[in-house]
């Protein structure tokens, strides 16, 4: 009898993700049993009565069914996400591409009147130059309409950095604006969602996936453990509304860094976040773009003057930023104004290797960043968006 339990024993053990203990079972076994499965010794349970047995088998498959109901439950919740997000989800037609693009509907409000626009990934506005035909300052886009998919055309009204924000903001026809069902763009809040779904078009194809957010870069931009299994068909799939799980629009999905755990990058990528490397032997890190970047977007496309990107080092405001620039390189000076250390930031803005190296330069007083800034240009056929690494430059005294 013990035999054939054991067998079954194996098999919700597989499935089972915890047990509660019983007092009548040792607990050394159960944390045995939950911890190291399946290099668990047979002849452990070969010593347990039928009746300690028996107790283990009920417990385990009381855990099992609150697992199977768990899940059942994640499931109707991330079909209620998606199916709440695919009305405001964007095809982006793009010319002569392969593949079609994604992009998110969001509406807010301004001086007491709802606007509803478009976002799109910035990244893709620079392939213009070397591909005639592909997004530019105007294209198209299918939507989900009451009527069914129409293509209607857009026009990009206001660009942030490709190497920060990496978003870019589309305007409707009035005539179409009707026809959308864009998502509320809320407030922004303090919470971090751990646990967030995106859907958009990889390779054309609807695609659905859940991320779990690890963190933030140096200016924002959250930062997600994705799956690796389908890094090859994530192409199209920048520009997805990325959600909460109350359907709540939480960002943009702007693009995906693949690394390899015992790849040195990925140890360096991890040690400059300062974050634990997640325990796969391979996985993709997400950037998404927070909601609130959205809201800035629409502030400058009503006030060019507005600059919301704060920059700080060692806690300290060095400047503020339009949302189209961005920090192309750092430099630390001593009193004298020797140069001490210089390096190009990283992609996403990260200034965690400054904060680190101030720590190994007591003397430095003076820090120097150079801006750039996303703007458009135009060559014989197309609009395309250039990145200028020297537009500005900012020095100021470090408070040590």
């Amino acid at each position: 009898m013990k035999r054939i339990l054991t067998a079954g024993l194996v098999l919700l053990l597989c499935t089972a993700a915890y047990a509660q203990k019983s007092p009548k079972l040792p607990q050394q076994l159960f944390r045995r049993l939950m911890t190291d499965p399946g290099n668990f010794p047979q002849q452990s349970i070969s010593k347990l009565s039928d009746k300690q047995l028996s107790t283990l088998i009920r417990t385990l498959e009381q855990a099992n069914a609150s697992l199977v109901k768990k899940n059942l439950q994640e499931r109707k919740r991330q079909e209620n996400v998606f199916k709440t997000a695919r009305p405001a989800l964007l095809r982006v037609l793009s010319g002569q591409e392969m593949h079609s693009l994604s992009g998110t509907l969001f509406k807010t409000k301004h001086q007491g009147k709802t606007e509803v626009f478009g976002a799109v990934p910035m990244h893709v506005l620079k392939h213009a130059q070397e591909v005639p035909g592909t997004v530019s300052k105007q294209f198209s886009v299918a939507v989900e309409t009451p009527q069914g998919t129409k293509i209607v055309p857009v026009e990009v009204v206001q660009l942030s950095s490709t190497k920060t924000v990496d978003v870019a903001l589309i305007k409707f026809r009035p005539q179409d604006e009707a026809l959308l069902s864009p998502l509320e763009l809320g407030k922004e809040t303090t919470s971090f969602p751990t646990q967030v779904y995106a859907q958009g078009f990889a390779r054309s194809i609807l695609s659905q996936q859940s991320f779990s957010l690890i963190g933030n870069t140096s200016i924002g931009i959250y930062l997600a453990q994705i799956p690796s299994t389908a890094r090859g068909e994530r192409a199209g799939f920048c520009g997805s509304p990325v959600l909460t799980k109350q359907a709540t629009l939480a960002g943009i999905h702007i693009g995906s860094s693949y690394l390899e755990q015992q790849d040195p990058q990925q140890r360096a990528f991890f040690a400059a976040f300062q974050l634990t490397p997640p325990a796969v032997e391979q996985g993709d890190i997400g950037y998404i773009t927070p909601a609130r970047f959205l809201q800035q977007l629409v502030d400058t496309y009503h006030n060019p003057a507005y600059r919301p990107i704060v920059i700080k080092l060692a806690g300290q405001e060095i400047t503020r930023l339009a949302i189209d620039e961005y920090v192309a390189s750092i430099e630390l000076f001593d009193k004298d104004m020797k140069s001490l250390w210089k390096k190009e930031t990283d992609f996403k803005q990260t200034f965690t290797a400054a904060e680190t190296v101030l720590r190994l330069y007591p003397q430095a007083v003076f820090v120097g960043m150079q801006i750039g800034k996303s703007s458009w240009k135009r060559n014989k056929t197309e609009w395309f968006v250039k990145d200028e690494e020297k537009t500005s430059y900012v020095l100021r005294g470090l408070q040590r």
